[in-house]
């Protein structure tokens, strides 16, 4: 029984998500579709907190098991501190410092994707499918979290000067095949060595800071399209925002691996 309200709370979840940043595309409705979205985000985190069954190996609910006390206490201790710095946050900042905070943001959605990749993981190990999310979810948080990182700092002037290699370009595309390579490899091979998942996770890391220190609107750029498999609208009111305050001309920034090509902003 619980096990299908939780399904039909994902479910429901899920659909608040999809027209939440639908909405989130467009400024007019852009702050309606975040409360949407926030709160089938509310839903899917009670329903999983209070109908959440533990199975075993044969998926036969597990009766005996109890979540002590003190894990819900952490829980909503940590959803607490969260939602206090969050609104504090928000409230208090700048609309110039608007970017800086949405890389944070986008940046700190990365981070969890990545950590919940790696608590994850061994529970699926030689699932292809589930593994497939998991290192997908976690090198694309890793990339996202660093980056964002840099993004920040560069967006308020503590990274001033970019770092351009040799060849850069293409030791920017080999670095991105090597990382999704070895991602593959381990989703086909599921290591139960938790030291070559770490790995992963330290090299997507590092390839998210490599891409986004070399050049400045080039590093924003990966930044925000890594994002927006996170947080879809952090593009759209980037682009709002630079265009209210003519910070760019009018154009859009495309990159695969590095190399830059620029088209007329629609």
């Amino acid at each position: 029984m619980k096990s299908s309200l939780l399904e039909i709370s994902y479910l429901i979840g899920s659909v608040t998500f999809i027209l939440g940043l639908k909405m989130m595309g467009n400024p007019k409705t852009a702050r309606k579709g975040n409360l949407i979205a926030a709160g089938g985000m509310i839903l899917a985190i009670l329903g999983t907190i209070f109908l959440f069954e533990k199975h075993d190996h044969m998926g036969v609910v597990d009766t005996s098991f109890v979540v002590p006390g003190m894990v819900y206490g952490l829980i909503f201790g940590a959803i607490g501190l969260g939602t206090v710095v969050g609104w504090l946050t928000a409230k208090r900042v700048q609309m110039t410092k608007m970017p800086e905070l949405v890389s944070m943001f986008n940046g700190m959605g990365g981070a969890c994707a990545a950590l919940i990749g790696l608590m994850e993981y061994q529970h699926y190990l030689g699932e292809t499918g589930a593994l497939s999310a998991i290192i997908a979810g976690m090198v694309i948080g890793s990339v996202s979290f660093s980056g964002s990182v840099i993004a920040y700092l560069k967006l308020n002037g503590t990274m001033k000067k970019p770092l351009r290699l040799p060849q850069y370009n293409i030791l920017n595309t080999v670095v991105m095949i090597s990382v999704v390579a070895f991602g593959a490899w381990v989703v086909y091979a599921s290591p139960d060595n938790m030291s070559i998942l770490y790995a992963l996770f330290f090299a997507a890391l590092i390839y998210g800071i490599f891409i986004h220190y070399s050049d400045w609107w080039c590093g924003y750029a990966c930044s925000d399209i890594i994002a927006k498999f996170i947080y879809r609208s952090g593009g759209s009111l980037w682009w709002l925002f630079i265009r209210q305050q003519n910070h760019v001309d009018r154009r859009n920034t495309c990159w695969i691996g590095g190399y830059i090509t620029y088209a007329h902003h629609v």
